[in-house]
């Protein structure tokens, strides 16, 4: 029989191996932790916004503990030239964790803005509305005629006006007034200097060229808006617009109280 020689593990080798198999088994550890710790994180926050999410989407000012506290903000509302400052109540949702384990999700909650009711009052008198024609228009004006009333032409200033428009109710958190407005005009000029009957595409008869209905335009303007109070704020009392040659009514300038 031959004589084999085996060789064993000297000491510094089985020393080193433990080492190594220490440091992979710590490094197991900590990525197994690291995975635990982002689970139970998870769980946390999706508790907390699961409970917040009822208060925030419908914009409650009261929780399960009482009432929230408000942080006035402001906005600043844009249309056109205007600039109107808005103000609304921020929220911040609020959740207590009650597993008794460390909450690593406290610092993110639900914020939301409320706004404030319409107040229970228009403005006082009414609103009115000037209209100034270019005086490029191409064809002569008859009268401007709206569901609020005609407009009448100041022969001083050349602008048609209407000062009886009633403020709108309070049902309109921004004081909205829409004006549906007709441009009369004598169009008798495209028609050999005589009255002629038009008619649509389909034969229906419209008006006379001597009184046709040029311009049909729906004007809209807001009047005010209300802050976190509900209280009604930059008031106008008026609006110019202008008429161009083209036929497009474009804002001038909004007139405060």
């Amino acid at each position: 029989m031959k004589k084999r020689n085996l060789k064993g593990m000297t000491l510094m080798e089985i020393v080193v191996s433990m080492a190594v198999y220490g440091v992979l088994a710590l490094l197991m550890v900590e990525i197994m932790s690291c995975v635990n710790g982002t689970m139970r994180i998870t769980n946390q926050l999706n508790k907390r916004l699961a409970y917040e999410a009822k208060f925030a989407d419908n914009r409650r000012t009261e929780d399960g503990y009482g009432i929230m506290t408000a942080t006035p903000r402001t906005l600043q509302i844009m249309y056109g030239s205007e600039s109107i400052p808005s103000g609304a109540a921020e929220y911040t949702a609020r959740y207590t964790n009650e597993s008794g384990l460390e909450d690593r999700s406290a610092g993110t909650n639900y914020k939301y803005l409320v706004y404030a009711p319409p107040s229970a009052t228009s403005p006082a008198g009414t609103f009115t509305v000037r209209i100034r024609v270019d005086s490029s228009y191409p064809f002569p004006i008859n009268s401007i005629t709206s569901d609020v009333g005609p407009f009448t032409l100041d022969t001083t200033t050349g602008e048609y006006v209407n000062n009886s428009i009633p403020f709108p109710d309070t049902s309109h958190p921004n004081g909205l007034v829409e004006i549906n407005a007709v441009v009369n005009c004598d169009m008798r000029s495209l028609t050999g200097g005589v009255s002629q009957p038009i008619n649509d595409e389909h034969g229906t008869f419209i008006a006379n060229s001597d009184n046709y209905p040029q311009e049909s335009v729906v004007i809209r303007y807001v009047t005010w808006i209300l802050d976190s109070s509900g209280n009604q704020r930059n008031i106008k009392s008026a609006a110019i617009y202008n008429l161009a040659a083209d036929g497009r009514f474009t804002l001038v300038q909004g007139i405060n109280q």
